[in-house]
């Protein structure tokens, strides 16, 4: 939702469906793997969606709140992708911008909390006033930013 492009979501996504291999069992299908993304509708599931407490109402809340992350702010709108080094390779990194305005975003792709310093902020430019306009890390002001788990964060 924050890289660009058009965000690809297949039929279940927003409900956290896992893939369904069954297509496997019909001859017609079994070669072609483009069915494993294409589950039937559970609607047992479905109507889990806008229950908070379960897998599939986290998982839709939070991909409304993305969207409309994307959908209010215009660095996501077209503008310029650039790598940002986080000094930790665990986390990913990356400035996007448009009309003047800019967002540092920060992926911790591990199963542990990750570490990016300060200095890394203040590099390009997001130490001062930087909010937290997405994901479960708090950024103390001055101090290094402290990724819980597979946490998303957003700053701007």
């Amino acid at each position: 939702m924050t890289v660009g492009g058009i965000p690809l979501l297949y039929l279940g996504d927003e409900i956290a469906t896992l893939n369904d291999y069954s297509y496997r069992d019909d001859p017609g299908k079994a070669r072609d793997s483009r069915w494993v993304h294409r589950p039937y509708a559970n609607w047992e599931r479905y109507a889990l969606r806008t229950d908070p407490k379960t897998v599939e109402g986290r998982v839709y809340k939070g991909l409304h709140h993305l969207l409309s992350l994307r959908k209010g702010n215009p660095v996501f709108t077209g503008g310029q992708l650039e790598t940002a080094w986080t000094e930790n390779e665990h986390v990913l990194g990356y400035i996007r911008s448009h009309a003047g305005k800019r967002v540092i975003v920060f992926a911790n792709f591990s199963e542990y909390q990750q570490v990016v310093p300060a200095r890394v902020l203040e590099q390009y430019g997001f130490s001062r006033g930087v909010k937290r306009l997405h994901g479960l890390s708090k950024l103390p002001k001055g101090e290094n930013l402290s990724l819980v788990p597979h946490d998303f964060v957003v700053l701007g």
